[in-house]
């Protein structure tokens, strides 16, 4: 464990006192950076279309806002307000074309990988339309991706096909996008660093100049060498930007090595941050955002952007929400949902190949209306012999809840009740 280290005023008199040796209590309080940034992102997306007059007085009046040039195309903000449009406007707009990709470009840049008609679907619809949604249930791999799973066998260190196919508009959009000024870039982002990292490491595996912006502890040691600061630090010819004494030097140095990218990639908060205050995206991709708050989702849109793709899975786990207040109920729907529930028909990644079929056909069935198709497995259909029970999926009602247990929970009740069901020689049940 890390030592806690305290700084502060050695003329204060609490401070001395806990330097003495004297007991003191210390209160961690939440942080304001992410409600400072969505609130920053609302505003900016709410902002009335204004004179030139007038966005220059806001622009020297409201240091602390994003500008209202940073705001989405008026097309894709109609999309996203909650009230106005009917369903049948929205499924419209979405598909309208922002022409931000090279005209016959698109059709010489094929993808790197051999995708399923689904995954195609999305490639496509990510390049053509304003908005895209693309549905990721659990298990659909690519098709290169399955035959690496059976021959090394390691399934759960294999992305999803829905990376894939982010990784793959990502990388269409780096080779076919015309960019209007040199400070448009595109952006890739996810609620999640995890979620960061797996966008990263598929981009450079395509050869894709990308930079990682966040916290360096943040990132996977192997990807260190994409993130903004080593970048920066290397274009120096120095170890560290910490050997870098001017201040405007080092960002200097930061802002050119985000200019020298194809893609930028960061968490969806972190793109409200002061680096990328000056970067324009018109191209915006969020992975994860079904898992997300629609504040937080809007902060990495409100640059400028143009043409959106949303990734998730509103059939999942929903955003996270720890606040009890009734008005905090709202939050717990994300913006995916709420565009896939009023009129964006998402495209939905349909061929999964992680489950054994007897098992997929349960969610497919009771999430997915039937639409979740298996491909071709090398596994046999057959119950195996050692499965003792006459039903595929045995479900076992437990009521005892959850008990926190370090940094996660465990639940002694389920364990009682679930360990006697494994040990019976024989059951029938569903």
């Amino acid at each position: 464990m890390n030592p806690l280290v305290l700084c502060g005023d050695e003329k204060n008199p609490i401070f001395r006192s806990v330097r003495a040796g004297e007991p003191a209590r210390i209160d961690k309080l939440a942080p304001r950076t992410t409600f400072v940034r969505t609130l920053c992102a609302l505003h900016c997306i709410s902002a009335q279309v204004q004179s030139r007059f007038q966005k220059h007085l806001e622009d020297a009046q409201v240091i602390d806002r994003l500008p209202s040039k940073f705001a989405p195309s008026l097309m894709l903000k109609k999309l996203l307000m909650p009230f106005g449009p009917t369903d049948e406007d929205r499924y419209w707009w979405a598909q309208e074309e922002p022409h931000l990709l090279k005209d016959g470009a698109l059709a010489d840049v094929d993808p790197s990988r051999t995708l399923n008609d689904s995954q195609l679907k999305a490639l496509e619809s990510a390049a053509e339309n304003t908005l895209t949604l693309i549905q990721g249930p659990p298990g659909v791999l690519d098709k290169q991706t399955q035959n690496t799973l059976h021959e090394s066998r390691e399934r759960n260190s294999l992305g999803t096909g829905k990376t894939t196919t982010c990784v793959q508009i990502l990388r269409r959009w780096a080779m076919t996008f015309k960019r209007p000024n040199k400070s448009c870039r595109i952006l890739a982002t996810s609620g999640s660093n995890i979620a960061v990292d797996n966008l990263v490491e598929g981009l450079l595996k395509e050869n894709v100049k990308v930079v990682r912006i966040g916290r360096p502890e943040s990132t996977r040691p192997e990807l260190a060498a994409s993130a903004v600061e080593n970048v920066a630090a290397k274009m120096l010819g120095v170890s560290s930007l910490a050997e870098v004494p001017s201040f405007h030097q080092r960002r200097q140095a930061l802002h050119q090595a985000i200019l020298e990218a194809q893609v930028v990639c960061c968490t969806a908060v972190t793109a409200g941050g002061g680096l990328l205050r000056d970067i324009y995206f018109p191209l915006v991709l969020i992975d994860e955002a079904s898992q997300a708050t629609e504040p937080a989702t809007l902060v990495p849109i409100c640059h400028g952007c143009k043409q959106l793709v949303l990734c998730g899975d509103h059939c999942q786990l929903p955003p996270t929400v720890k606040s009890e207040k009734e008005h905090s109920e709202v939050l717990k729907m994300s913006l995916f949902e709420r565009l896939a529930l009023t009129g964006v028909k998402p495209v939905m990644l349909n061929v999964q190949y992680r489950m054994h079929p007897l098992l997929s056909a349960f969610p497919s069935q009771a999430f997915y209306e039937g639409k979740l198709l298996d491909a071709i497995m090398q596994t046999p259909v057959e119950k195996p012999p050692s499965w003792k029970y006459k039903h595929n999926l045995v479900v076992v009602p437990v009521f005892d809840q959850e008990s926190p247990k370090g940094t996660s929970h465990m639940n002694e009740g389920e364990a009682e009740v679930l360990v006697p069901w494994c040990l019976r020689p024989s059951a029938s049940c569903y």
